[in-house]
């Protein structure tokens, strides 16, 4: 089994990730502004929320991109 190619897979998350941050902070901050007055707190749990999403989906997309490449090796 050849090891997964480490470049791709960080690009694949990255992308995937910037664009999983991207919507959770529009969605978020667009909830939260509902519920806030001021705009510090809102963009504040917007970003949290983007952070998290990028981690999770730059994580995920590493593993599906090793998973795929172990899968096409057999």
């Amino acid at each position: 089994m050849p090891p997964p190619d480490l470049g791709f897979a960080i690009a694949v998350g990255a992308v995937f990730g910037a664009l999983a941050a991207a919507c959770a902070f529009v969605i978020a901050f667009g909830q939260y502004h509902n519920q806030f007055m001021d705009t510090g707190k809102p963009i504040q749990l917007a970003l949290h929320a983007a952070m998290t999403a990028f981690i999770v989906f730059f994580l995920l997309s590493g593993v599906a991109t090793w998973a795929f490449r172990w899968a096409l090796a057999k």
